[in-house]
């Protein structure tokens, strides 16, 4: 009987082994952002930024190109992710109202200082109201913000991956 039970045992314990499939996190839906990108490419009239080279821990949860009443009614192309540690990092960019649109994302923060990423130098905001912390760009043809309850080391890494397409 003994012989019995782990012959069975031993059948359950392999079944359950070679069906076993790893679920994502729960509550995370990982979408492509690269159709929303070309969209937002297409349809601006700066060069709009995007990730390159961040690993698969980095993983897009929105992403979209859409008029925002914060911009000034011009469009902003919006990317949100999680981060490697489990952090939340959004990359928000537009052509529209500067000043407007940096008090709207950064959500009543201050300047706290200056980071220079990747040969630039970008505008530190402690948190907000919402909590996050925030890194602003102003470019000639745009502003880019990158947000986030994330570490300030990820947004920087974010930051610092930006390329245009």
């Amino acid at each position: 009987m003994v012989i019995s039970m782990a012959v069975v045992g031993g059948g359950v314990l392999a079944l359950l082994l070679l069906a076993h499939r790893p679920q994502p996190e729960a509550g995370i839906k990982v979408i492509d952002w690269r159709p929303a990108a070309a969209t937002a490419r297409a349809g601006s009239e700066y060069p709009v930024l995007a990730p390159e080279g961040l690993s698969a821990q980095w993983r897009a949860t929105s992403a979209r190109f859409e008029t925002m009443p914060s911009s000034g009614g011009r469009p902003v192309w919006h990317l949100g992710l999680v981060t490697p540690g489990n952090g939340y990092a959004g990359l928000e960019q537009t052509d529209g109202d500067a000043a407007r649109f940096v008090k709207d994302v950064v959500d009543g923060a201050q300047p706290v200082g200056e980071l220079t990423i990747a040969g630039q130098a970008w505008q530190q905001y402690g948190p907000g109201a919402n909590g996050f912390r925030s890194l602003v760009l102003a470019q000639a043809t745009s502003t880019v913000i990158v947000t986030g309850s994330a570490a300030v080391p990820e947004l920087e890494q974010l930051a610092g991956s930006l390329q245009p397409g």
